[in-house]
């Protein structure tokens, strides 16, 4: 292993060029436009000292999110959402991410999603769609929001209660469809 890596590195001082880091290939590849590769690096610059990374490091991660990545939308959503290092709060921005990562089935993020949701922080306000993401998140195995569904069972009237469950089941089937068609 040693002399492979020698040759290697022999072969690039012969042609004038240092070997890529691990970091250096990932930041090619995130911006060739690989989500996984956006994810890592944005980590990466996010969580250093300077101001400058720590921006590079938002950047990546949106443009992860915006993308798809569901672990990508929830840390920017979270970030927004508590104003992070360098960024402000941002409700709406906040409920943005957190949704898309809500949507695809991030415990956290559709636990985040019902104070949002109750009470209209950057989404519109409908205690019935809260009640769906404590259910939602409750059958995730977030444990914060099986305590928020007990309350909000005890708080709501009982149609809303009701409006709220119909909703989940209606989007916990839906996504079993989305998932048998991808198979």
């Amino acid at each position: 292993m040693r002399t492979i890596y020698h040759l290697l590195l022999l072969t690039c001082v012969a042609c004038n060029k240092k070997p890529k880091t691990e970091f250096s290939q990932q930041l090619e590849l995130a911006d060739a436009g690989d989500v996984s590769a956006q994810f890592k690096v944005g980590n990466s610059y996010y969580f250093r000292n300077s101001k400058r990374e720590h921006a590079l490091g938002l950047e990546y991660l949106e443009m992860a999110a915006e993308n798809g990545h569901m672990e990508a939308q929830f840390l920017v959503g979270f970030m927004y959402d508590i104003g992070e290092g360098q960024i402000g709060r941002d409700s709406k921005k906040a409920g943005k991410f957190l949704l898309r990562a809500a949507l695809q089935g991030h415990a956290e993020a559709q636990q985040r999603m019902i104070l949002r949701t109750q009470y209209g922080d950057g989404v519109p306000k409908s205690p019935a769609k809260a009640f769906m993401w404590a259910v939602l998140a409750t059958a995730s195995g977030d444990p914060k929001a099986a305590k928020q569904r007990r309350g909000m069972e005890a708080e709501l009237s009982a149609p809303l209660v009701e409006e709220g469950r119909k909703m989940a089941k209606e989007f916990k089937a839906k996504r079993e469809l989305i998932g048998q068609q991808k198979d």
